[in-house]
């Protein structure tokens, strides 16, 4: 059960979402008694900051790097690093609603993890605080630059910026929007698809097969709920 079915509600062994909360969700053993064995979770619900629904990647605007969290360790308390360039799923972050245009920024493999600023001037992932003014993030279009922002921390009032030797990440206490190193390349991550036919050419009666390669945003292969269309179904039937 729930302890808030208006947050998350459970059918069953399903629990669906229905708005930014948090909830306790109980496990209890059917017909056990008053000294029935339960076990409890919990579960946070964030609601996706409008406007920067699905997953992003950080890159360096001008320097190059992404951003992602030292030695790609998903963890708490670990500082946020700016290095390399491939993409993996440790580099990959959602925007979550933190009110009065501000959002909170996890990491895609863990949402119960925040960026949060903290007073060392580093940026840490942290456990998720809804009340924290350290983990509330505004992203702060750069002029005449498509998809480049500044993150600017509603408790310091300062940027994400990197460091002097370019590798690691801290906030800098300066309000000069002309910083290089405070300017970064925000990308949504997109599903994949594409196919090849076994044959371009075939004979009226005859078959020819298609081989998909299909993956969602975070480059994770589907391999069920395809579907294939044809364009004259006359011509040619699926």
């Amino acid at each position: 059960e729930s302890s808030d079915p208006e947050i998350a509600s459970v059918d069953g062994m399903t629990i669906t979402a229905h708005k930014a909360g948090k909830v306790t969700i109980t496990a209890k053993v059917v017909d056990g008694g008053e000294d029935s064995p339960t076990a409890s979770a919990t579960l946070w619900v964030l609601s996706p900051a409008e406007g920067w629904e699905g997953i992003y990647r950080i890159d360096g605007n001008e320097l190059g790097g992404i951003v992602e969290p030292s030695a790609a360790q998903v963890a708490a308390d670990v500082v946020l690093y700016f290095w390399g360039n491939s993409l993996s799923v440790e580099r990959m972050y959602r925007f979550a609603d933190a009110g009065d245009g501000y959002v909170s920024w996890h990491a895609e493999t863990d949402l119960g993890l925040a960026m949060e600023a903290r007073d060392d001037g580093y940026i840490y992932l942290a456990n998720y605080d809804p009340d924290s003014d350290a983990q509330k993030w505004q992203l702060v279009a750069v002029d005449g630059a498509e998809g480049v922002y500044r993150f600017q921390n509603k408790a310091t009032g300062t940027y994400m910026a990197a460091d002097n030797d370019a590798s690691n990440m801290i906030i800098i206490h300066t309000d000069d929007t002309s910083m290089k190193s405070s300017q970064w390349k925000v990308t949504r991550l997109e599903p994949t698809v594409s196919m090849q036919l076994s044959a371009m050419y075939v004979n009226v009666g005859g078959t020819a097969t298609a081989l998909i390669t299909a993956s969602d945003a975070t480059g994770t292969a589907i391999t069920s709920g395809i579907t294939l269309k044809s364009s004259d179904e006359t011509v040619a039937q699926v």
